[in-house]
């Protein structure tokens, strides 16, 4: 593999994508990763080659100290398209996560992250894609956020994407990105909220059978309890991972803060000893912080309309239909409501049952019959494309519930502009 100016050496990892390799800037001598898109994709689909570029543009803008620093963006004449950037050699916080010593403070690596998605945000761009895979650390340790690869702009009002792959990780996604709903900063700090979780118990929070059912966890499943040697973080977990973005944290800046002062408070009691170490291991006597509404704290308002939104998702996917097939048919009495039992709520939450409405109208009880089963396609629709589920499996995927949108409002346009990207995408 030859890229002109560049010496390639060993792989440092592969993805779906690209492959990174660590390999010597030969001009100035200096050790570098070089991101080269896969060649397979390269000839399947022109947009993956313009998503690569855009990578490097936005990475390119974002100048800070935690995130990665690209050098070079190219195409060779071999029609190799490859990105040279800040070699990292402290691995990945996903393989740090893996190792038996674990995350040794990962308090201060989630300041690091959330500095810079602060940034980012303030840029005006919505990663999209935080998991413990793209964040690298240097030699001095500190964490650098990498992979800004399906990245957009808030002011980006496209729902889809060419490729029809997932739009994110499902084990990181948040409710609002599962559905497709538009996204800002928020969406990116209940990913953080997940990685957080993971460094502190060493496993992911919700993880179904697969890509759908885990992608449907993140709307139905209540925000995850910590263990007790944790529990002074719950708060912040529910703070970063409450289901409606209102009742997160809504800035990056309201996070670092109420960590710093939960590390004040945890120092202030453990003044004898590291109260870095110490607060990791154990935080029982810090008191907790009231000013970040809590899980338990959450309006029942906020969680019907997402238990709404999870339960028609859900009933969809694992094949109960609820008479969706017959739209048109007025007679099904099954598509009226979705019940909701208390089980699927959180403590002192329960509600006999929520009327299944689309997040964008979930205050208008008015609805007809009609809008409420269109609304309920919808949703589950957007579910299937967000987690790539174009075509298959049959019966459960994008394709067959835009085209029953269709059926029942065959002017649709979010269907009608959702079936001609699922037609451009070639099968798998």
């Amino acid at each position: 593999m030859l890229i002109p100016g560049y010496k390639i050496f060993d792989v440092l990892g592969e993805g779906g994508m690209a492959t990174v390799y660590r390999a010597q800037q030969e001009s100035l001598g200096r050790e570098v990763a070089v991101k080269i898109m896969s060649e397979e994709l390269i000839n399947s689909d022109k947009s993956f080659c313009d998503r690569f570029l855009k990578e490097g543009k936005i990475i390119a803008k974002l100048r800070h100290e935690h995130i990665v620093t690209i050098y070079d963006i190219g195409c060779t004449t071999d029609n190799l398209y490859y990105m040279s950037m800040e070699y990292c050699n402290g691995g990945t916080l996903k393989e740090r996560i893996r190792s038996p010593d674990g995350v040794s403070d990962p308090i201060t690596i989630t300041k690091h992250i959330a500095r810079a998605l602060g940034y980012a945000h303030d840029k005006g761009f919505v990663h999209r894609d935080i998991k413990p895979g793209n964040v690298l650390f240097r030699d001095d340790g500190s964490a650098v956020l990498s992979d800004f690869g399906i990245a957009k702009t808030m002011d980006d009002r496209t729902q889809l994407t060419q490729s029809g792959l997932a739009i994110g990780t499902p084990e990181y996604m948040s409710p609002e990105q599962a559905v497709g709903s538009k996204l800002d900063g928020r969406s990116d700090l209940y990913s953080l909220g997940i990685v957080l979780y993971e460094m502190l118990v060493g496993k992911k929070p919700f993880v179904g059978d697969d890509a759908v059912s885990t992608a449907l966890m993140q709307l139905q499943k209540p925000v995850p309890r910590l263990p007790s040697q944790h529990s002074r973080m719950q708060h912040i977990i529910d703070g970063l991972m409450a289901k409606n973005a209102s009742d997160r944290f809504q800035t990056s800046d309201e996070l670092i803060e109420e960590l710093d002062s939960l590390r004040r408070s945890a120092a202030a009691q453990h003044s004898h000893g590291d109260a870095t170490r110490t607060f990791v291991v154990s935080t029982k006597d810090v008191p907790s912080p009231t000013r970040i509404k809590t899980h338990q704290q959450d309006d029942t308002s906020s969680f019907k309309k997402w238990a709404a939104i999870a339960g028609a998702t859900l009933v969809a996917v694992v094949g109960v239909w609820l008479g969706i097939r017959s739209v048109g048919n007025d007679e099904t009495p099954q598509t009226k409501t979705t019940v909701v039992t208390d089980q699927q709520l959180p403590e002192n939450k329960t509600q006999d049952k929520v009327e299944t409405v689309d997040n964008n109208r979930l205050d208008d009880v008015e609805l007809t019959e009609s809008q409420r089963k269109l609304n309920r396609l919808l949703s589950i629709a957007r579910a299937h494309m967000a987690v790539g589920r174009l075509r298959n499996p049959v019966g459960s995927n994008a394709f067959e519930a835009y085209s029953l949108v269709l059926e029942l409002d065959p002017g649709n346009r979010e269907a009608k502009e959702a079936l001609a990207e699922i037609d451009r995408t070639p099968p798998n």
